[in-house]
């Protein structure tokens, strides 16, 4: 894992008002610099990396001849979201890639959890990684150039109804959180860590964070139907 953080190379941007630099960052690692801000001169479109572990028979299922496939999984290993393979999984958690613009979506049932945890999960997962292993947005920015923003959007998946009846599969997106590489060097770590100890998730994410969406709508009813 060392070997991994020491190889990582970003670079640190000064000018002007919007200057970022690596004392201002605290992303519990001095040797890592904040990534450098969008520039006109990246790429129009991510391009493809080579995979690299031992899990890439398993993806292979998820993503099968994808010519972006290396990329997916450099990506999924920064953000650790998933955390089983096939058949545990579901094919529908799977990052996907349009242009300079990552989505991934992962299956987080809403059960009786209420906004501000869920809130709290998706910030968390994005910014910093699901596990001590992942890096979150300073791996996917720093070791992909050419990504522009990042999205993770939650799942919730109901097979039965408010009866405990099986029904048809219902697939609802109601959670997306983005973050740009603009805002991502631009982002107060401090300020974020010590809002999402004292659980203010929805209040960080609209603060600190490029988008936050939620479906308030389906959220009630679903906690409706639930009892």
């Amino acid at each position: 894992m060392r070997a991994l953080l020491a190889a990582l190379t970003i670079v640190c941007v000064c000018g002007g008002s919007a200057a970022v630099c690596a004392q201002d960052m605290d992303f519990g690692d001095e040797g890592l610099d904040p990534v450098e801000d969008e520039d006109e001169g990246f790429n129009l479109a991510l391009k493809a990396s080579l995979p690299v572990g031992d899990d890439e028979t398993a993806l292979k299922v998820i993503y099968g001849e994808d010519p972006l496939f290396g990329t997916k999984v450099k990506l999924e290993r920064h953000l650790g979201i998933y955390l089983l393979h096939q058949p545990q999984r579901d094919p529908l958690e799977r990052i996907e890639i349009d242009g300079r613009d990552v989505t991934a979506t992962v299956w987080v049932s809403i059960g009786g959890r209420s906004q501000e945890e869920l809130a709290c999960r998706a910030v968390r997962w994005l910014v910093f990684g699901r596990t001590q292993w992942s890096l979150g947005a300073r791996g996917v920015f720093s070791d992909l150039p050419d990504v522009a923003k990042l999205k993770l959007t939650f799942l919730n998946v109901r097979s039965r109804d408010g009866k405990n009846k099986r029904k048809k599969a219902e697939v609802v997106p109601y959670l997306t959180v983005t973050l740009s590489r603009r805002d991502f060097g631009q982002l107060d770590v401090r300020k974020l860590r010590r809002a999402l100890k004292e659980e203010r998730c929805i209040e960080a994410a609209r603060t600190h964070l490029t988008a936050y969406k939620f479906d308030d709508k389906y959220y009630v009813r679903f906690q409706d139907e639930r009892f």
